[in-house]
């Protein structure tokens, strides 16, 4: 299956929107989580919205000062709604002929469990190995390589006949006991190894799933790889839309500026740079569009001078504004106000 080429540096809000909630119920304060995490709260209400990657990481981090013994990753992953956070997958494991049969199609579909998520499964002849990494395991300590161990791990134990993993390895070094890892998995864990991920005996892959169906377990797979067709155009067409507003918001404090315009986005300008570049656009072009919108608007329908206009418009010499509103429309301010305002 296709990898998404567009959106690449961010998180579903509703894994975010999980981690919070599971953050409130350890004690802390919903605005102290936003404050501390960068957090806007309108940001959680978005159902198909996404936040900056590094969002997630603030919030584990608030999370590591309340730890009590387990992994606060753990915790969360043992209630948490496993549609919520591995989506259609869940399908695909439910119906699948075998554990096997299912681990490959994850490792197929890891775009859609989550962005720059990488899964590899291969066999020997005794073991199977399935292994992941994801770029947030660099930044948050590994609590985000440790949920989504901690909820696959539920999906093979609920979901499987064989229900077992012989080995746990992490990529990180341990965030709580050793003891309340293995006791969450019921087996040995290994910490600091090359990559994270599951060592399962082949009789194990071998065991059928609980409910095996042929025909949904390949309804539910086209159904994932046509999600994923709409993703890459959805995920576009909201990353722009996001743009835009973030255009127009800093528009109307008065700020025409590409890194206020990142700030605004929660990324860096290099990263909006380079997204931007894939839709064929700059983020010059885009503050240059609003701005001329704008100074269109302001000389047809206000008295403000033209003077005035350029300052609320960035500029802090009108002659520059003349000159730029002259390109985008081969008049000066005043011949333009004159056409379409001509009671100024």
């Amino acid at each position: 299956m296709k990898s998404k080429p567009f959106i690449r540096e961010y998180t579903r809000t509703s894994l975010v929107a999980s981690t919070v909630n599971y953050a409130r119920a350890r004690g802390l304060d919903l605005e102290f989580i936003a404050a501390e995490s960068g957090l806007r709260l309108e940001q959680l209400v978005d159902p198909e919205g996404q936040v900056a990657d590094e969002v997630l990481p603030r919030i584990w981090k608030l999370l590591a000062t309340s730890n009590t013994g387990m992994s606060p990753a753990l915790h969360m992953a043992s209630a948490s709604s496993l549609s919520q956070l591995v989506g259609s997958w869940i399908g695909l494991a439910a119906y699948a002929g075998t554990l096997r049969s299912a681990l490959r199609a994850q490792v197929e579909s890891s775009s859609i469990i989550a962005d720059r998520l990488e899964m590899d499964f291969s066999e020997t002849m005794s073991f199977g190995r399935l292994e992941f990494t994801h770029p947030l395991d660099v930044i948050d300590s590994g609590y985000s390589s440790e949920l989504g161990a901690g909820v696959l791990y539920r999906v093979i134990k609920e979901y499987s006949q064989g229900g077992s993993v012989e080995r746990v390895n992490f990529a990180h070094s341990p965030l709580a006991t050793i003891e309340s890892y293995e006791e969450y998995f019921q087996a040995p864990v290994q910490f600091c190894q090359k990559r994270s991920g599951f060592v399962i005996r082949r009789e194990v892959l071998d065991a059928p799933m609980k409910q095996v169906d042929g025909i949904l377990f390949r309804y539910v797979k086209n159904d994932i790889e046509l999600q994923s067709t709409r993703w890459d155009v959805s995920e576009h067409s909201h990353f722009m839309t996001r743009v835009h507003r973030a255009v127009q918001a800093n528009a109307d404090e008065g700020v025409f500026d590409a890194n206020k315009l990142a700030s605004q986005m929660d990324m860096s300008l290099r990263s909006l740079q380079r997204h931007l570049r894939d839709a064929g656009v700059t983020a010059a072009q885009l503050i240059e569009d609003e701005c001329q919108i704008r100074a269109r608007h302001l000389l047809s329908h206000t008295n403000r001078s033209v003077k005035e206009i350029a300052r609320s418009l960035g500029y802090s010499d009108d002659r520059a504004f003349r000159r730029a509103f002259q390109r985008w429309t081969g008049q000066s301010p005043a011949a333009y106000r004159q056409v379409r305002n001509p009671k100024q």
